[in-house]
């Protein structure tokens, strides 16, 4: 396994083609997006991802109920 600070940024999407792991495009809403959350504070980072879990949660509840 690589050490974090020896990987370089395209390694781990490299890695991800070859396991058959689904590798999305990167177009520049897509980056500036990713820049975007990057940039924000621990905390709200943090909500964004509560925020989200809850989302999928609430989603995955009503596939059940539709099977």
């Amino acid at each position: 396994m690589h050490d974090m600070a020896e990987m370089r940024e395209g390694d781990s999407r490299e890695a991800a083609a070859g396991e058959g792991i689904p590798v999305l495009p990167i177009d520049d809403s897509r980056l500036t997006m990713m820049r975007r959350i990057k940039a924000l504070p621990v905390a709200e980072r943090i909500g964004l991802l509560d925020r989200m879990c809850r989302e999928q949660t609430r989603i995955a509840v009503r596939a059940r109920r539709v099977r």
